[in-house]
């Protein structure tokens, strides 16, 4: 077997194989299911030797998690957003949950072959749980400044909240853009009404009034 280069290590054209590779994959985990899926699948999807794809992943979870991690750079990085302390607070709250919903819609095939996926392999679900937590800390910093100005009363508890209300969000986005789907949000402008309704949620959760939003 060959051995797997680092993907620091490797030039343009080794790039763009090793990015041929993961697109392949998303298209067949997509048709097949994480579990149903086989690298010869993947290696004919991409149109290469079967060994070529031992250049770059062992198996299909280093296939998965680099296919997590290229969605991830280009949607919802945490370190993407703005500082807790840069903006208006609400208005924090509304762009996240635009972004968030955005992406999730536009990476729905993903998401759904990583709920499948986490149940087979607890690295991916740690992963998983990782990112999740980086966002309710982001959060919580959120609800925390808006308790230091006065506009959340101090008996709601940041962290719980924040929380609650991140997995409030992140499911509802499985049950509209994955299964069972909602198609009355599929469009830009769905997405945009379906993150509104998320925000106004958020901001009764936390005591503000609707004229706050």
């Amino acid at each position: 077997m060959k051995q797997r280069k680092d993907p620091d290590e490797l030039g343009a054209k080794g790039m763009r194989t090793r990015t041929r590779l993961i697109r392949a994959a998303q298209r067949v985990f997509e048709r097949r299911g994480f579990l149903g899926t086989t690298l010869a699948e993947v290696t004919e999807e991409a149109g290469v030797a079967s060994g070529t794809l031992y250049t770059y992943f062992t198996n299909r979870e280093e296939l998965l998690a680099a296919l997590i991690e290229d969605a991830y750079a280009q949607s919802v990085v945490p370190a993407h957003s703005r500082p807790v302390d840069e903006g208006e607070p609400v208005e924090r709250i509304r762009a996240g949950n635009l972004e968030y919903v955005r992406a999730f819609r536009a990476n729905r095939g993903l998401n759904k072959i990583l709920e499948e996926a986490r149940h087979y392999d607890e690295r991916i679900e740690a992963n998983r749980l990782r990112r999740g937590e980086a966002f309710f800390r982001r959060n919580a910093e959120t609800i925390r400044a808006m308790q230091a100005d006065g506009r959340v009363p101090g008996s709601v508890d940041p962290d719980f909240t924040a929380r609650s209300l991140g997995l409030m969000v992140s499911r509802h986005c499985y049950h509209v853009y994955v299964n069972p789907g909602d198609p009355q949000y599929d469009s830009e402008e769905g997405a945009e009404r379906f993150a509104e309704q998320l925000t106004r949620l958020w901001l009764r959760a936390l005591g503000l009034k609707e004229e706050d939003s």
